[in-house]
């Protein structure tokens, strides 16, 4: 095991500008403890940068609503270090200046489908049309600048409310000159593995969980043949357009996902604790972006490497090494 995590995820903020219905992150608030602050994050990029520059990923909530947030990408660009922004969309326009000329290496952007169809899952009419104008004005400005655009993928989640627009993705990737495509399924936790997820939870850090809330549902509303049949359009159409699964996109894979009940899709360990660490806003730390409910340690006091080699942390993988959480039956990061 390396003595530092090869990939850092920042979760910046809870907050969001946003109302997806899919979203597991809708229901979280700050802890007592607050937020960390610019400087909080400024101290731990400097870390990062000295220990071998490790992939760094931003994300939140929505990270452009982070007090400081151009300041703190602009430190983390002049430490050499790779960085991701996961982000709405929704801010790309009044950041485009910054944005191009900020050397971030890759944004992924999130779009669910044509307009009403994308307007309807992010929950406010008019996103879909301002998060155009945000990608055609970051790309006018990287043109002016004669520079690559860091624009690299627009993501889809599959969701009752988006799936029969998935066959179309390739058609708006390309009308917005984007590589690429990512795919993920919804998340989702049955009642019955909530409970027993919420039992373990409590056992390992004395308190209940609450990030598995926000997936909560029983039935998705998917109807997996649908599904299927728009998966296979979806190839067809993609052309040009590399696609990103964030899981087995099989129509096996699909029926399972999307069936009810409680099962586990797909047989591959989790390998996050061995390569990934997630900071949330109060400084928790975890090796989950999605199910960050057990946390092996804080860096309000501590370093990143502190966290990353403490005995919570090596507890946690000697169980998970051995056995699977309940919320990981339906996770598509086992399966990358």
């Amino acid at each position: 095991m390396r003595d530092f995590p090869s990939l850092v995820s920042f979760t910046l903020t809870y907050d969001c500008n946003l109302k997806c219905g899919m979203c597991g992150q809708r229901e979280l608030k700050r802890r007592p403890g607050g937020a960390l602050d610019l400087h909080s994050w400024i101290r731990l990029v400097d870390e990062i940068a000295a220990n071998g520059k490790a992939h760094l990923l931003l994300r939140g909530g929505e990270p452009f609503l982070f007090p400081g947030i151009t300041r703190l990408i602009s430190h983390v660009k002049s430490k050499g270090i790779k960085l991701s922004i996961d982000t709405n969309g929704m801010f790309l326009g009044k950041y485009a200046g910054f944005i191009a000329g900020s050397g971030v290496d890759n944004i992924t952007v999130s779009i669910d489908g044509p307009e009403r169809q994308h307007d309807k899952v992010r929950g406010v009419r008019g996103s879909f049309k301002k998060i155009v104008n945000g990608i055609k004005k970051v790309q006018m400005l990287e043109k002016m600048e004669n520079k690559n655009s860091c624009l690299g993928a627009i993501c889809f989640v599959i969701s009752e409310d988006s799936y029969r627009g998935l066959s179309l993705m390739p058609d708006i990737a390309r009308k917005l000159r984007i590589p690429a495509i990512a795919v993920a399924p919804q998340y989702y936790v049955t009642d019955k593995d909530g409970v027993k997820y919420d039992k373990i939870v409590k056992a390992m850090t004395g308190r209940p969980g609450k990030h598995w809330k926000g997936f909560l549902r029983d039935k998705t509303g998917v109807d997996p043949a649908a599904l299927n049949e728009e998966m296979d359009k979806f190839r067809r159409n993609l052309g040009g357009i590399s696609l990103i699964s964030f899981s087995d996109l099989s129509h096996d894979s699909l029926n399972a996902w999307f069936s009810p009940g409680s099962r586990s899709i797909g047989s591959a360990p989790c390998k996050n604790p061995w390569k990934l660490i997630n900071i949330q806003p109060d400084g928790e730390a975890d090796f989950c972006v999605d199910y960050a409910d057990i946390s092996v340690g804080s860096v309000r006091e501590n370093t990143i490497k502190d966290v990353w080699n403490s005995l919570e942390a090596d507890n946690f993988r000697k169980y998970i090494s051995k056995k699977m959480l309940p919320v990981c039956s339906r996770c598509g990061a086992r399966n990358i």
